[in-house]
């Protein structure tokens, strides 16, 4: 209680700061009451900041205020872009950020966090189930079918249950404050809510959508498989380690395994493709994997591979086989491949090998990304952002490179010094070929 005096009183002094009351607009807060029904407005208005502004000033309690200042951010994303109000006036943005040093109180007195005893809640808990309530209550009386209804309906509340005991609170303890009544027309006709959703679960609607969302998913499973065993099939390198192969595509071995068995069962012409390139493959692999290891050696010995590309120790990697043996094995078997078919090359490889620490018994293991985006990493006095780094997996992903410690650093470093540009990768994600693009916003269900 204490801090809602206090806040009143500093409230009072701020409101000051506002415009003039006689010169306030005559109009309600529709954009409350309307909850996220149909598509929200991109843009403030003069319209918009009046009205919050309005209520501001009024007499209503704090907490009404609060709650219905937190739903107005919440619902323009004011706090996370300024994409809603960069376009405003600049005698309304001056107002609006006076809006903004409220809210600011607000939270750092903790307003819309502070336990409210009143309400069995804080004041974001409110406004998300006020949202939450206000959506299915749109959702009801919309034009829809009642299969789409349902549908809807349960991405917010996964059950009736979810439902009643959302807002059982308030059924048990009335809700004539006005704090209310930012979802008054919903919170009078919860009961048809819950009746409605209940009989949607008992009747057909339920088994039809299960029939709706299997189909779905299948279809979108298909799809995804289809586009996938046709990029294996179109391209060029199939024959590499496929686990770096897979990582392009931001996949794994199992993803494409269930991919391959969905082929195989739906398109059996796709599949023989599939078993046809196989075969393919492993008549060119010895071939390829000994034109790049004389390729490595001229990169080693000249500082510069056939195709241009100046060597280093990113692209060594990059194009080195057998990168994915079983661990402590990828020295073993890379020495009988020269053996039997780059001896020449053979002491080369090796000792740049053993002179970089490659032969280390999990040099090659993949690392797990979330540890550079917890970890505060700051090199040459500059400090790599979770946007830093999200270039530089891209970077990996978008060149075949495998996702291990070395190139992480390498990468880094190069990002850091300017030989690889924010520009440069974004070009990359600009040339990627559709297919790719595409699997790459897919994820298989």
């Amino acid at each position: 209680m204490k801090l809602l005096i206090v806040v009143e009183e500093e409230l009072s002094k701020q409101f000051l700061f506002l415009f003039d009351k006689n010169i306030i607009l005559k109009y309600n807060i529709t954009h409350l009451e309307k909850g996220v029904q149909g598509e929200k407005m991109k843009q403030l208005t003069e319209k918009q900041v009046d009205s919050i502004t309005k209520m501001l000033c009024s007499n209503v309690k704090t907490e009404k205020k609060a709650l219905e200042l937190y739903a107005f951010f919440e619902e323009y994303n004011i706090t996370k872009s300024n994409e809603s109000y960069k376009n405003l006036d600049p005698i309304i943005m001056n107002r609006f950020n006076q809006i903004r040093k409220i809210y600011d109180y607000f939270k750092k007195n903790k307003l819309f966090t502070k336990i409210l005893e009143n309400y069995n809640s804080t004041i974001q808990e409110l406004s998300e189930k006020f949202t939450r309530i206000n959506t299915v209550w749109y959702i009801m009386n919309s034009s829809k079918g009642e299969l789409e209804k349902y549908e809807e309906m349960k991405k917010i509340y996964k059950n009736s249950a979810t439902l009643e005991n959302d807002f059982k609170y308030i059924l048990k303890s009335g809700f004539n404050d006005s704090i209310y009544d930012i979802a008054r027309e919903a919170l009078n006709n919860f009961d048809t809510i819950l009746k409605k959703y209940e009989s949607y679960e008992s009747g057909d609607s339920s088994k039809e959508l299960e029939i709706l969302n299997s189909q779905k998913k299948f279809l979108e499973n298909y799809e995804f498989a289809k586009d996938l065993i046709t990029y294996y099939i179109e391209s060029p390198d199939s024959y590499t380690d496929s686990i770096f192969f897979f990582s392009r595509l931001n996949i794994n071995k199992f993803t494409f395994n269930k991919c391959l068995k969905i082929i195989e069962k739906v398109n059996p012409e796709l599949y023989k493709k599939y078993i046809a390139k196989t075969i393919e493959d492993d008549k060119i692999r010895d071939d390829k994997y000994s034109e790049i290891i004389k390729d490595l050696t001229k990169g080693i010995n000249t500082g510069e591979l056939s195709d241009g590309t100046k060597f280093d120790k990113l692209e060594f990697i990059k194009r080195i086989p057998f990168k994915t043996a079983k661990t402590g094995c990828f020295i073993k078997d890379l020495t009988k491949f020269l053996i039997e078919n780059n001896p020449e090359e053979k002491d080369t490889i090796l000792k740049y090998i053993y002179d970089n620490d490659m032969n280390l018994q999990f040099y090659f293991r993949r690392v797990y990304i979330s540890y550079f985006y917890n970890t505060k990493t700051i090199l040459d006095d500059i400090e790599i952002t979770n946007e830093d780094n999200d270039y530089i997996f891209d970077y990996l992903y978008l060149n075949n490179i495998p996702c291990i410690f070395s190139t992480y650093k390498i990468v880094r470093k190069k990002l850091i010094t300017g030989e690889i540009t924010r520009e440069m990768i974004d070009n990359q994600k600009k040339n990627q070929d559709a297919l790719s693009k595409r699997l790459l916003k897919h994820t298989l269900n």
